[in-house]
């Protein structure tokens, strides 16, 4: 069960998590067909894919292991049409390039169909040791299809980027990193790995782009909604900066823990390869912010910037404090000696 299994349990409750920040856009400007399609993306990428990858993961009866099959690579195509419709919308509609859009749509008709009607796509289910799907040739056309989708969309995020404001293109840039981050998260896990029939790591990505989706609603009410929410954008920050990677890192060491009692190495490798990873994460961190984010922000994410406004706050007061009592000693001394 779910209940169980804290790896499986902590995808699906950040499937829900991600939802905060869509919503948080959509009910502020609800008229933005934009932050719609955000909405809807963040409910497929979020809990219906998380969910569906969980119970394909743990169920033990092929009829139900087929059935949330059906429902991954359901989500997974409209992930696909619907990422292309918000990158679409956002910041600036773009122009619909016809013979594209047919493509897109045509495509996902096309798999729509071999996904629930034909063996084509999922061939046969496997649950012999980890549940497995052997896949059919069709697969290769998904492959095909969501990265040339997938492709398209990152380019045209970045096309145009020179002639956007400053705070559009503040907004873009988080839509970039959530880009990069789903793309070269899932790919590995949820793409190639799949083809060859290992499905133990499909969970990753659900967790990707839940962590994207935290991070790309941040950028938008970090930007464009300066006075809506500051305890809301406060949240964010936390979850996509702090909390999550921190709930990332611990449930990997539980995940990871049985592997390394199997292959016998040594606790202090294992706790020297917890720090290792940690190191690792850090420095990833500090080297996108430093990309991607102003040296106010940066320091704003570190807690450096609280803590420099709280010591130059006291500080003046203190220092405040001295003068006066300085000013009265002196005006006491001249008094005196009058």
């Amino acid at each position: 069960m779910i209940w169980n299994n804290t790896l499986y349990l902590f995808v699906v409750v950040l499937g829900f998590t991600s939802l905060i920040g869509p919503l948080v856009t959509f009910l502020k400007e609800p008229r933005n067909k934009a932050y719609f399609f955000l909405g809807i993306l963040g409910i497929i990428a979020g809990p219906v894919w998380a969910f569906s990858t969980v119970s394909f993961l743990l169920t033990d009866t092929v009829s139900t292991a087929h059935f949330w099959a059906e429902i991954i690579y359901l989500s997974s195509i409209l992930i696909g049409l619907f990422h292309y419709i918000f990158s679409t919308y956002y910041l600036r509609r773009k122009k619909i390039n016809l013979l594209f859009a047919l493509f897109v749509g045509g495509g996902f008709l096309f798999l729509l169909y071999q996904i629930f009607f034909t063996s084509n796509f999922i061939g046969e289910i496997v649950l012999e040791g980890n549940n497995s799907i052997v896949v059919g040739n069709v697969y290769l056309v998904w492959i095909v299809w969501l990265t040339i989708v997938f492709a398209v969309n990152v380019y045209k995020t970045l096309r145009g980027y020179k002639e956007l404001s400053f705070i559009e293109k503040e907004q873009q840039k988080y839509l970039i990193i959530g880009n990069v981050l789903t793309v070269v998260g899932s790919f590995p896990a949820n793409i190639i790995a799949p083809y060859f029939g290992i499905y133990e790591y499909i969970w990753f990505g659900p967790v990707v782009f839940s962590i994207a989706n935290l991070i790309i609603s941040y950028g938008l009410t970090q930007t464009r909604f300066q006075r809506f929410g500051t305890v809301i954008r406060g949240i964010l920050r936390s979850l996509s900066l702090y909390i999550i990677p921190s709930i990332v890192f611990v449930v990997s060491l539980e995940f990871i823990f049985p592997l390394i009692e199997q292959l016998q190495i040594p606790k202090f490798l294992f706790y020297m390869a917890a720090f290792l990873l940690a190191l690792i994460f850090k420095i990833i961190v500090d080297l996108v912010a430093n990309i991607f984010l102003s040296e106010k922000q940066i320091l704003r994410n570190k807690g450096e910037g609280f803590i420099k406004k709280f010591l130059q706050k006291y500080l003046y007061i203190g220092i405040k404090k001295l003068q006066q009592r300085e000013n009265l000693r002196l005006c006491r001394d001249q008094s005196l000696s009058t």
